[in-house]
């Protein structure tokens, strides 16, 4: 029966709170929550809707208590949960004895209550029980007649000046089956949206369209009656309400405890009451709408009740009321027999169905199917009901979407903030297993306290009933935690000598099979079965079949005791025997299959081989994650009967007696075993695996293979590991711009057997959806296989002897299997990537000095377009540079030259560009230089946007939106697997368009979730950074710095982030990505080559304070070479410098302790417009063992405070300049204050001095 969304206007005399407010509650049917521009649709348009919400308030988790139409307004006006007010089912309408409508309670607050339309479900007859003597009833007839704004007006034109307070509940049915179609429709078929879960019909598609037409018609009336309001009543003095009794009469909705099926609309206005444009984010109940109204009244609501006053909500007072919200359904006669509880408590969703052994259904799918042809039955049943039963004979996605409707698991747990249409059910997740536990006890407590026994209301559907049509393709049974579990009439080949029985109680399923072929002792194979099934889960498997023998025949004549009592079986695949005494042979080929079966009682299982001379074995089968296999049963004795076939792991249960049969691997999900090389890949070297999927052009739009396809690969280690990773549409697969190839690149940890399962997702924006199964499964080939990994290689090039580059806790990252790390980079030029050699890029840069660095052997592309990078990349190599930093995208920034999307974008930005299609070529260049990057030794520093207003709003006008997610996901996908990589999600966030700390938090978020791997984040300012940046402090999304200083003293800003972020329980590393020295010049910002003044007044206070560096080039963005003078004289100084802290410290373990030395020689250094300090010695130490002190001047080298130490240190001399150790080497004694030696020559030159405890040099052992 119809249901009801309920729009409540409070209409009041009145501004002051005196004079009671008057009530007019709108009821629609069947308005979903999704359903409205209010709640995010752009699909469908209601104004007025949206026109409440700016000027009230708007409720974000409003939940309705049962999702039918009876138990629900019962509950609306009882204030009681349907199990305490008696209304538990549709048609159950009488309430308990003592319970009543809140009802009387307005009227006892004199207010005029006033009934029109459908606001009740089955006449005054019954609802009478809810509408005491005094509730006038517009229209006279009962409570379900159609509702008319005329009557409304004539009612409120005739009430007199001085009339009491009103509470008028008004209903409208537009929103409820059947959708009469209109003349001239607003919205074509082909631009509806279907909901996810829906499969998706041209009969559904037209159906979608009505339904949305009468969401809008309903929109309209609701506009037309605030007007009547306004003309009537007096607005000041009104309140108005939305919502809706549930959801849309569609799959997973109405008479469900989906979301989509009990959170309703509910939105509120009342001038100069509610704060306009307010939103709230309070769980309230249907059960707490009427004692809210009674309390505005000034009344009392009884006590006993499950609702309560929201009142302080509606004003803004709090924003909190409900911590839990219970739901139910019971059913709807013998049509909906299928009982539901769920609880909600703040982000967690629990959903329990107490009968999963049965179907789910509800009238509208019966009917479709039991009357296809009956008119009366298409009111509810429509033709979308009929169009996926007639789809799914041939359609297996249709077959599929049946089998998960009518298919339910015991339990389901849901985020629902992570996944609002509830696809990801986390009830069999380990990691949830405590959460689960907590819900699952609050339900059955509360079914305890409101004395629900989960019964059924009527006889229950089978499932077997809605078994998928056979047409459907074939049947492949998919195992899920261990176990397969197949009724044998499940087959789809012929049965030959094989019967369907019903006779011998109890079996599963809908009946068995007995053997009528052979003779009751022995025979040949006869009438083979097959029954197909895929292993998700590798391990060794037992098979059992329940089983009994009939040794009497029909004719009277019995058998000896021990016939009628096996049958044949082999298992056809990819496997081995888990028993070495138990031959390969046995298993492939026919062999008896046996289980002393008892007559005429289900009581054993057969589940023994007989091989030769008797030999008998309970047969156990190795199976590999993502093959299918074939179980062939066959004839032997006559009448031996077979009911169902458990495939289980050993050491598991093995006989099922009740549990579902399993679900079905559908056409589109079937996988196809890529074996992967055996001996190629290794331990930290990135793979490559490419599917054959949908084919595509990088430029198509309908679908976009960038945004309306996901590909996601889970890869499963030796020790259980598990990395989630994303893939991408690579074209042909060697950079064209079309083909069918979808890749995948990951980094395996562990040496040994890693099993893949790929997965590709379709539908509108699938792409950037953190959802598990977003969309719908799009046909992939060889989406799982098996790949051996081999140890890793000491002797690999770059980090692949290393491993991925982690934040492991402390102030420096560190290689896996590694050394800890220490930073000495270029940040010129950011646009290092507007390369001429690039496809689609504007010639920025051409680095020609580097083309003569490139050396046979190395990549390039297009007859010598990448030598000149890939020189480029060798020469900062070969100079010791080991970070990278540049930008992705560019445009609207200062380069404006570098994008990863096709096309021409407008290169100052453009709302109109288009950045959801990615150039393929261009991105395979980038990967070409990325990889060989990471083979020589350099990280990645990927900066994802820059400083520029039109730069930040290029994507989703600066938030984080689908243009945004697109972005970070192929940046992820496609350069993710490198080991030593870093992503920087803005330089200078906080200049121009200020990004602000809540969307850099929730950038951080989006890429964190997609990066399989977790590489450091960090963001970069401007302005003051310890300010700017201390948002990041402590928090687990960002695990480095990104630092701008400009002229500010670097030694001391790197010990004070140090020490913040110590402070705030994350201390990260500290990088100066951007600083300039002052040399006089006007503008600050502009940086210079100067290797001394950057060796003494940059680099080593940078290193011995305990942080990490890249410089900027004095040519910024036009740097063509990294090899001119001054350059490699600063690249010689920071491979000095990183080789000292590298060998002679254990840096990772050291603190700055400048205090620590008095009385030494100083360095002026300038901080620009005049101003300068003194920088004195830098101390580096870990007290006791050893101390680094750099002097930027070494005339004076004063003494050193050794009086927390004992023993004797060791003292050398190192020169920065040429990386030596120099002079003669000192003996001190540590106890007080000690003199330091001096510097063995040139004293006013910079100087380190390395103190270690005899026999304790530490290194950074590789």
């Amino acid at each position: 029966m119809p249901s009801i969304a309920l729009a409540i206007v409070l209409l009041c005399g009145s501004t002051a709170m005196a004079a009671k407010p008057n009530f007019v509650i709108t009821i629609a049917d069947d308005h979903g929550v999704h359903h409205s521009s209010v709640y995010g649709s752009s699909e469908f348009q209601t104004p007025n809707l949206q026109r409440m919400a700016e000027e009230g308030i708007r409720f974000d988790n409003a939940y309705v208590a049962s999702p039918a139409c009876a138990p629900s307004r019962a509950a609306l006006f009882t204030g009681r949960m349907p199990y305490s007010n008696g209304v538990v089912g549709n048609h159950e309408i009488d309430l308990k004895p003592g319970v009543v409508s809140l009802l009387p309670a307005l009227l006892e607050q004199g207010y005029e209550v006033v009934f029109h339309g459908k606001v009740g479900h089955a006449g005054r007859k019954h609802f009478g029980q809810y509408v005491p003597d005094g509730v006038k009833i517009l229209g006279g007839g009962g409570l379900q007649q159609t509702m008319t704004l005329d009557q409304v007006e004539t009612f409120l034109q005739q009430r007199p000046e001085d009339a009491a307070p009103l509470a008028l509940f008004l209903g409208w049915t537009d929103t409820h089956t059947a959708w009469p179609p209109k003349e001239e429709a607003r919205i074509a078929p082909e631009d509806v949206v279907i909901p996810p879960k829906i499969f998706d019909t041209p009969e559904a598609r037209v159906e979608m369209t009505r339904y949305v037409e009468g969401a809008e018609d309903i929109d309209r009336r609701v506009g037309q009656t605030r007007q009547l309001i306004a003309k009537h009543l007096d607005v000041n003095n009104t309140l108005v309400v939305y919502t809706s009794d549930h959801g849309m009469p569609w799959p997973f909705a109405k008479w469900s405890l989906y979301e989509s099926g009990i959170r309703t609309p509910l939105i509120a206005v009342w001038p100069g009451k509610i704060q306009p444009s307010s939103s709230t984010d309070a769980m309230v109940s249907w059960i707490d709408l009427m004692p809210t109204l009674i309390d505005l009244a000034g009344g009392t609501s009884p006590s006993g009740i499950d609702g309560r006053s929201f009142a302080k909500v509606l004003f803004g007072e709090t924003d909190q009321h409900r911590d839990v919200i219970f739901a139910t359904h019971k059913g709807d006669k013998e049509k909906n027999v299928y009982p539901i509880r769920s609880v909600r408590v703040g982000k967690w969703k629990y959903i329990r169905n107490l009968h999963p052994e049965f179907a789910y259904t509800t009238h509208t799918d019966v009917w479709a199917k039991e009357s296809p042809r009956d008119p009366k039955h298409w009111a509810h049943a429509g033709h979308h009901w009929q169009s996926y039963i007639e789809a799914a004979k041939t359609d297996p996605k249709a077959a599929a979407f049946l089998h998960d409707y009518h298919s339910s698991p015991a339990e389901e747990l849901y985020q629902i903030e992570q996944d609002p249409y509830e696809q990801n059910n986390l009830a069999g997740s380990p990691d949830h297993a405590a959460k689960l536990v907590e819900l699952r006890a609050m339900v059955s407590k509360r079914m305890e306290e409101v004395g629900d026994d989960g019964s059924l209301s009527g006889p229950p559907q089978l499932l077997n009933d809605f078994a998928l049509p056979p047409t459907a393709g074939d049947k492949i049974f998919d195992e899920v935690d261990g176990t397969v579990i197949i009724e044998m009439e499940s087959t789809q080949s012929p049965l030959g000598n094989w019967k369907k029985r019903t006779t011998l109680d109890p079996f599963t399923g809908s009946s068995y099979l007995e053997f009528m072929g052979n003779n009751p002792g022995v025979g040949a194979p006869d009438s083979p079965l097959n029954y197909d099934f895929q292993i998700n889960t590798p391990g060794d498997y037992w098979i059992s079949i329940r089983s009994h023998k009939r040794l009497t025949a029909d004719d009277g004549v019995t058998a000896r005791s021990d016939m009628c009592n096996d049958c044949y079986v082999r298992v056809e695949g990819d496997y081995v025997s888990a028993d070495p005494t138990l031959p390969l042979e046995w298993l492939q080929k026919d062999t008896k299959f046996w289980g002393n079966a008892a007559d005429l009682n289900w009581k054993n299982w057969s589940s023994k081989v007989v091989g030769d001379h008797d030999m008998i074995k309970t047969v156990r089968y190795r199976f590999q994650a993502g093959k299918q296999y074939r179980l062939v049963v066959s004839g032997r004795a006559q009448r031996f009967s077979l009911d169902r076939i458990i495939i289980t792991r050993v050491g598991d249960q093995r006989f099922n007696e009740t549990g579902n049969e399993s679900r079905l691997v559908t056409t589109w999900q079937q996988a196809e075993v890529q074996e992967v090389g055996q001996d190629k890949f290794a331990v930290w070297q990135p793979l490559s695996i490419s599917f054959d999927g949908p084919r595509a052009s990088e430029t198509d739009d309908s679908p976009n293979p960038f945004l309306d396809y996901r590909l996601q690969v889970q890869f499963v280690g030796p020790s259980g590991q598990t990395y989630e990773v994303p893939g991408y549409f690579d074209g042909d697969g060697n950079g064209g711009k079309s083909g069918n190839q979808w890749t995948v690149k990951f980094t395996p940890d562990e040496q040994g057997a890693w099993n893949y399962q790929a997965s590709l997702r379709s539908g509108p924006d699938v792409a950037v959806s953190l959802m598990d199964a977003p969309g719908q499964a799009a046909n992939l080939k060889h989406a799982s296989g098996t790949l051996t990994v081999q140890p890793r290689d000491d002797s690999a090039s770059g980090f692949s002897k290393w491993g991925r580059l982690e934040y492991v806790g402390g102030h420096y990252l560190k290689f896996r299997d590694g050394p800890y790390w220490i930073r000495g980079g270029v940040d010129s030029p950011e646009n290092f990537l507007a390369y001429a050699g690039f496809d689609n890029t504007p010639a920025s840069h051409r680095y020609a000095d580097h083309a003569s660095d490139w050396q046979d052997g190395d990549p390039d592309w297009n007859g010598g377009s990448g030598k000149p990078i890939i020189g480029a990349i060798n020469s900062l190599a070969d100079q010791q540079v080991n970070s990278l930093y540049f930008l992705t995208m560019n445009i609207g920034g200062d380069g404006d030259d570098v994008w990863p999307w096709s096309g021409k974008p407008a290169r100052k930005g453009s709302p109109t560009d288009d950045n959801r299609h990615f150039d393929l070529s261009k991105l395979r260049q980038w990967e070409t230089v990325f990889a060989h990057a990471q083979r020589k030794g350099i990280h990645l520093h990927f900066v994802f946007n820059e400083a520029e207003e039109a730069n930040k709003k290029e994507l989703d006008d600066g938030e984080l939106g689908i243009e945004r997610k697109l972005y970070y996901r192929e940046m992820v996908a496609r350069f993710g697997h490198h080991n030593a990589l870093s992503w920087n999600l803005c330089e200078e966030y906080n200049l121009g368009f200020d990004l602000g700390p809540e969307r850099v938090r929730s950038f951080a978020d989006y890429v964190g979730a997609v990066d399989a791997y977790d590489h450091p984040i960090t963001v970069h300012s401007a302005h003051d950074p310890l300010k700017e940046l201390e948002f990041t402090f402590g928090d687990p999304r960002f695990s480095m710095t990104s630092i701008q200083l400009n002229q500010r003293r670097i030694d001391t800003l790197v010990e004070d982030f140090r020490t913040a972020t110590a402070a705030a329980g994350r201390p990260l590393p500290i990088s100066m990505d951007e600083f300039t020295l002052d040399v006089g010049q006007d503008a600050s910002w502009r940086p210079f080559d100067r290797p001394e003044l950057h060796r003494r007044q940059k680099l080593w206070p940078t290193l011995l304070s305990g942080g990490q560096i890249e410089f900027i080039l004095e040519d910024l963005l036009k740097t063509e070479s990294f090899k001119t003078a001054n350059r490699q004289a600063l690249w010689n100084s920071v491979a000095i410098a990183r080789t000292f802290m590298e060998e002679h410290l254990p840096f990772w373990e050291m603190s700055p302790a400048d205090e620590l030395v008095e009385g030494e020689s100083t360095l002026k250094v300038g901080l620009g417009a005049g101003k300068s300090f003194p920088l004195d010695a830098q101390v580096f130490c870990k007290p006791g063992h050893v101390y680094a002190i750099y002097y930027p001047t070494a005339s004076k080298t004063g003494q050193l405070d050794l009086s927390s130490d004992d023993g004797k240190f060791q003292a050398r001399w190192y020169n920065p300049r040429t990386g030596q150790f120099e002079g003669t080497t000192a003996s001190l004694h540590a106890g007080n204050w000690i003199p330091l030696p001096t510097a063995p020559s040139a004293p006013n030159q910079d100087w380190v001095l390395l103190l270690t405890v005899q026999n304790d040099e530490r290194r950074n052992e590789r």
